[in-house]
């Protein structure tokens, strides 16, 4: 019977099957530690199979696969040779998550805190500026719930841990939002203080903000009556909200709309500070390491005022990138060493043998990472 390309095709298709569905057996009667051994070799003839569903062979090709006894162990035989980038996309696949996910936290953090009510929005055509700062201030206020918990014991919130976390993930602005939305719908609180109070009426609300009981912190010691109150609320009848702690009027200064105002300066009777000509605040965490490491390069350069030498060094200092292609083909050497090393070492598992042909390739790669250290070594001490 003479068969036509189709038939070619479907018949080595249909015949890599059984010899799938034959491995499976056979795996499924090995005891669990040899079955993980061949996992990747499961998984890896599954997908030439699924491949061979779509693929059309040409009769030459299908005929030649076809008097192997064996076309699948053939096929993935050939396949373990192959430099394939498997483990470049595994790696690839876990930074650019990671990446999308630095992405979505900078947008979250960066997002303009948007002024105006859902209905203006909506009628200016700004819903899309409108979501996205919800968005991040239901974040934020998320943010605020979990680092007040994640920093509250014995009786006692860190209120400098606690506010380091939100203020880098979320910035000042938004924290303040957040806070004094949450006063002025707990306004009648009296444990919360009347300097806080007075402080959140001058943090202007879009006209709905009475819509916006979600963006209020839940509980927080603000006379809750759950009875599933997180644990960083307090049954003290006199004692005030642990997050109020976080709120500005509790600092000796504090921003408020991009002027200086003391506590005592709040309400009505207020004064503003002359206006800044620097009038954007920056404000950034170091560590006492990094703090002592700043002060000795301060001294070096005659300075006292660390506002006046972080702006120079800011404005005015200059960054040294490195150009080295031979760093990124370092990176990739290794990545193909490690490939290959892994696959030798499956096949060492699986067949007790080892070839020197093997050896000779890792031995090469291993030559051309060294000859690449070198070059990279030879252009840094060029360095002044």
């Amino acid at each position: 019977m003479i068969m036509n390309t189709n038939d070619l095709n479907t018949a080595l298709y249909e015949k890599m099957a059984a010899e799938q569905d034959k491995y499976r057996d056979w795996l499924k009667s090995q005891p669990p530690e040899e079955t993980l051994h061949h996992t990747y070799e499961y998984a890896i003839r599954e997908d030439i199979v699924m491949a061979m569903e779509e693929l059309e062979l040409t009769d030459a090709q299908a005929q030649a696969l076809l008097e192997s006894p064996s076309p699948l162990a053939d096929v993935y035989r050939y396949f373990e040779k192959l430099e394939t980038g498997y483990m470049d996309a595994i790696r690839d696949s876990i930074e650019n998550r990671a990446d999308d996910a630095c992405r979505a936290q900078e947008e979250l953090r960066t997002a303009p805190l948007y002024p105006h009510s859902a209905a203006y929005a909506s009628q200016h055509g700004e819903m899309a500026q409108y979501n996205r700062s919800y968005q991040a201030n239901s974040a934020c206020k998320e943010a605020i719930e979990q680092t007040i918990s994640a920093h509250y014991a014995e009786n006692r919130l860190d209120t400098e841990a606690a506010v380091k976390d939100v203020l880098e993930k979320f910035g000042a602005e938004r924290v303040q939002f957040i806070l004094a939305n949450t006063i002025q719908h707990k306004n009648r609180d009296g444990r919360i203080s009347q300097d806080n109070k007075v402080w959140a009426k001058t943090i202007p609300m879009p006209e709905d903000s009475g819509n916006f009981p979600p963006l209020c912190l839940s509980g927080c010691g603000w006379g809750q009556s759950r009875s599933d109150r997180p644990v960083y609320q307090t049954s003290q009848k006199n004692h005030a909200g642990t997050a109020e702690k976080l709120c500005p009027a509790k600092a000796q200064t504090r921003t408020i709309n991009s002027q200086t105002c003391r506590p005592e300066e709040t309400g009505a009777g207020a004064m503003s500070s002359p206006k800044r000509k620097r009038d954007v605040p920056v404000l950034f965490w170091v560590s006492a390491d990094e703090m002592e490491l700043i002060q000795q390069k301060m001294a070096q350069f005659g300075t006292k005022n660390l506002s006046a030498y972080l702006r120079k060094m800011a404005v005015d200092g200059y960054v040294v990138q490195l150009d080295l292609p031979e760093l990124k083909e370092l990176v990739s050497l290794l990545r193909r060493s490690s490939n290959n090393l892994n696959q030798l070492t499956r096949k060492v598992h699986e067949t007790g043998r080892i070839y020197d042909a093997d050896l000779e390739d890792i031995s090469q790669r291993q030559e051309q990472l060294w000859d690449g250290v070198k070059e990279i070594l030879t252009r840094l001490s060029k360095l002044s």
